[in-house]
């Protein structure tokens, strides 16, 4: 793949010659360069140094991943990792080619609202009450009372867990992000800064499952030799 130099220099070499060249090639040549452009420019690099900090993350979010010995393992991770990478890189200028280009959404749709509730917000506990469990016989007032406050705890706990991590790869990813989308996001309303937002909230909610995904794949024992497929391949192939 060519580097920001060397389309630079492709590119100047076509403008002085561009006059000399029949206008279907002109049109056909400009495509190229519009569309590597951004992949040259920001995609690519930002991808580079992301799959780096999401590998340092890794082993801090997931220590028991961190075993030696086993190469599919290894291969798996990278796979995660570059999948994600990828996502966050592509996604991100994807989305800002859309408000660049007018490409609007509705910020009242009920679908958008939900993306930003999983996605661009931190996540909230489901908090019980006594009266959603009216109708369990056989228990008393008390053993309902410690019950209720049992499972709200797991809530908030499992609600703290995600947003902890979730705020720990935001603080790893967004510097990257804004190396190379900087002067373009701050140029975003509020509405832009929430399709940001799910942007980076999906590819978390991604490296978190896949993952997770992994590690339960490992203790069961089913992450052994090599079985000739990318991760993915074989998260479906198991989990049919």
């Amino acid at each position: 793949m060519i580097d920001k130099n060397e389309l630079r220099k492709a590119k100047y070499e076509y403008d002085e010659m561009r006059e000399a060249l029949p206008e279907e090639l002109n049109n056909a040549l400009d495509k190229c360069f519009d569309l590597l452009q951004p992949f040259v420019c920001y995609i690519e690099p930002a991808r580079d140094e992301l799959k780096v900090v999401l590998q340092k993350l890794r082993r801090k979010q997931f220590p028991e991943l961190s075993i030696t010995g086993n190469p599919f393992l290894l291969q798996c991770i990278d796979d995660i990792i570059n999948l994600v990478s990828d996502m966050l890189a592509t996604g991100v200028q994807c989305e800002l080619s859309k408000i660049e280009n007018g490409v609007n959404i509705e910020v009242d749709d009920d679908q958008f609202q939900r993306f930003v509730e999983l996605y661009a917000q931190p996540h909230n506990p489901k908090i019980k009450t006594l009266e959603d469990y009216k109708d369990f016989t056989g228990f008393s007032y008390v053993d309902k009372v410690e019950f209720v406050n049992e499972v709200n705890e797991d809530s908030i706990a499992i609600c703290n867990e995600f947003n902890s991590s979730k705020s720990e790869f935001t603080e790893v990813v967004q510097p990257i992000l804004f190396k190379y989308f900087g002067e373009r996001l701050n140029e975003l309303d509020a509405a832009g800064w929430e399709r940001y937002a799910i942007e980076v909230g999906f590819a978390f909610v991604s490296y978190s499952e896949d993952f997770y995904s992994l590690i339960y794949y490992l203790e069961n024992g089913l992450i052994v030799g090599n079985p000739g497929m990318n991760f993915f391949e074989f998260k479906v192939q198991t989990n049919t």
